[in-house]
C-alpha cells in the first residue's frame, strides 16, 4: 500500500503524529465527500460538457494486442468494431456524472489518496464528447482494474480522485448498462 501526499509538504512536518494517528487521518483524508460545490447549470457549462453535442459510455476490446489497450479513436473518429457497449446518456444521466465528476471530492483539505492497487494500466472504458459533425472532439479512457484513467487533453480529468470515487463511477456505468469494467469482463464474457 502507497500513499500519495497532495497536499504541502510543510503541513505534515508540523506535527509529530503516532503512527496510528498519522494512518488514521489517511484514511479520513481518502474518502469521498459529496459536496453541493456546482449547480447543474454550473456544470453543463464546464468543459467539456459545455461544447458537447453528445456525450457516451463505452466499453471497448484490446486494440494494440492481448491485454494491451486504449481507447479505440482515430482522427476524431471511434472505431466502432472494437466497441463493445456503447451508452449515450440523456441530459439527466449526463447531469448524474457531472454531479459525480465535479461535487464529489476529498473529504479533508488535506489531499491524501491512499493507493492498494498495483494491475497494469489495461483500459477497457471511456467517457466520449462528441461535436456536431460526430466527431469525439475529447474522451476519459478509464481502467477500472488499477484505478487510473487518462484523457485527450490536460484540462479533462474526473475530479478529485478521492478513495471512492472509481466505486461510484463504475456504479454509473453498471447502471446505465455498460457492464463490461475489467480484463476479466473482457476475455471471460
Amino acid at each position: 500500500m502507497y500513499l500519495v501526499n497532495f497536499a504541502n509538504a510543510q503541513q505534515t512536518q508540523r506535527h509529530k503524529l503516532t503512527l496510528e494517528e498519522y494512518d488514521a487521518q489517511i484514511q479520513a483524508s481518502s474518502k469521498c465527500l459529496k459536496r453541493n460545490t456546482y449547480s447543474v447549470d454550473k456544470r453543463r457549462l464546464m468543459f467539456p460538457f459545455k461544447g458537447a453535442t453528445k456525450v457516451s459510455i463505452i466499453s471497448f476490446r484490446d486494440t494494440t494486442s492481448f491485454m494491451v489497450s486504449r481507447i479505440p479513436i482515430k482522427d476524431a473518429v471511434l472505431d466502432s468494431g472494437l466497441v463493445l457497449e456503447e451508452k449515450v446518456l440523456t441530459q439527466k444521466e449526463v447531469d448524474q456524472l457531472t454531479d459525480l465528476i465535479f461535487n464529489y471530492g476529498f473529504k479533508t483539505k488535506i489531499k491524501y489518496r491512499l493507493i492498494t492497487n498495483f494491475q497494469c494500466y489495461d483500459p477497457h472504458n471511456g467517457i466520449l464528447f462528441y461535436d456536431e459533425n460526430k466527431h469525439v472532439n475529447n474522451f476519459i479512457e478509464i481502467c477500472f482494474d488499477c484505478q487510473k484513467f487518462r484523457s485527450n487533453v490536460e484540462k479533462l480529468n474526473l475530479g478529485e480522485n478521492c478513495t471512492e470515487k472509481f466505486t461510484l463511477l463504475k456504479s454509473f456505468f453498471l447502471k446505465n448498462g455498460v457492464t463490461k469494467l475489467s480484463s476479466e469482463d473482457i476475455y471471460t464474457k
